[in-house]
């Protein structure tokens, strides 16, 4: 896990410096552009920031979505948020009504995988192309995390 930590911090010093150069290029230029581009710049940089933010959500969670498939954990040792999470599409097939063969074949999926490793598709990790607070409440609850605090700050 010492690895996934890293890589993490790793991102997001990338991302800072990143940032950093945006912040540089503005105090360097600052009395140097006219100001309907000074506003343009200061607009630019909004997408910019917001791409930086959400890109570091999808790739440490990415990271932690490898690490836990590489770890090869049997799907009944896993938390419970997590195979819901890995089994979405298996779900699906319980929405609205079903037949009887549907809901055994459900049973069949999860009695069948049960002692087999939990895989985790890189592709369900979505922001909705949009990384509003509700997503990031998702991501969270989806592995366990605790977000008391951040529905605290966010009133």
């Amino acid at each position: 896990m010492n690895r996934v930590v890293e890589e993490i911090i790793a991102c997001r010093n990338w991302r800072v410096r990143e940032l950093e150069l945006l912040k540089k290029l503005k105090v360097t230029t600052l009395y140097s552009l006219d100001e309907r581009t000074n506003e343009q710049y200061l607009k630019m940089c909004i997408p910019y920031i917001y791409a930086h933010w959400e890109g570091f959500i999808v790739e440490s969670f990415r990271l932690v979505i490898d690490y836990i498939n590489a770890k090869e954990i049997k799907e009944n040792e896993i938390i419970n948020e997590l195979y819901v999470f890995s089994n979405q599409t298996v779900f699906k097939k319980l929405s609205g009504k079903q037949s009887f063969e549907q809901c055994c074949e459900f049973s069949e999926k999860v009695i069948n995988n049960l002692n087999k490793p939990v895989y985790i598709d890189i592709n369900l990790l979505s922001t909705k192309s949009n990384l509003k607070f509700e997503q990031l409440c998702d991501i969270f609850s989806w592995f366990k995390l605790d977000i008391t605090e951040c529905k605290q700050l966010q009133n």
